[in-house]
């Protein structure tokens, strides 16, 4: 179980804007808060979904949801702390409930809002179509597209690099060419990377890669 997790885990960071150590820091947290293995994926997705919409952190988020988790019911600070993030938890809960908005702050202190209910009411602003929902596969399309074009550029430059090696004299010479001309495809593409994500992150994501092997979306994201 705990093997499959951790692929769950790493392939939601590969496929996500969110970074390794940012999924895994999320879903130890609701682990910790009870949150069972089996359904941490479907979990992620949806308060990912939000996270990535809002621009707030994931881990936050993962933090506020499970400790209403863990006691079994919102009250009115849980709640207020989800609406400070700009997340709609009194109108997704309304409409799950079928009741006015003005009624929900009522039934709180009824104690009458559970974790079933904003869990309910995540999923509802996460489903398809909602305002939230597929938020994370619209903004991995950039990291994506970026990691495929760099990764292309890349393995053309090693594969005509292998193919001129066949004479030393004459295999350095298209060896040189090779380099010059599949520079300028890698150039284009860290250009793309720089106007996206900075100077800074840029040279960061290079760094990343070559020492220490990550893909190129995880190197964004570091």
């Amino acid at each position: 179980l705990a093997d499959k997790l951790m692929e769950e885990v790493i392939q939601f960071a590969a496929t996500t804007p969110f970074g390794l150590q940012e999924v895994a820091g999320a879903t130890k947290q609701l682990l910790a808060f009870g949150m069972s293995a089996d359904g941490i994926k479907d979990t992620l997705r949806s308060l990912g979904d939000v996270a990535a919409g809002l621009g707030q952190p994931l881990g936050e988020i993962a933090y506020l949801y499970g400790t209403i988790k863990t006691a079994g019911k919102a009250n009115s600070v849980d709640l207020k702390q989800f609406a400070q993030r700009g997340i709609p938890i009194y109108s997704e809960l309304a409409k799950v409930l079928k009741i006015g908005v003005d009624e929900i702050d009522s039934m709180v202190s009824a104690g009458k809002i559970g974790f079933p209910e904003i869990e309910a009411a995540f999923r509802s602003m996460t489903a398809e179509g909602s305002q939230f929902g597929g938020m994370m596969n619209e903004q991995s399309k950039t990291i994506l597209g970026l990691q495929s074009n760099l990764k292309d550029a890349i393995d053309q430059m090693f594969n005509d690099l292998g193919k001129s090696q066949d004479g030393l004299i004459a295999g350095t010479i298209r060896t040189a060419i090779s380099v010059v001309e599949n520079y300028q495809k890698i150039v284009d593409v860290i250009k793309v990377v720089i106007f996206t994500y900075g100077t800074y992150r840029a040279a960061l994501m290079l760094s990343t890669i070559a020492t220490n092997g990550l893909t190129v979306a995880e190197a964004l994201r570091a």
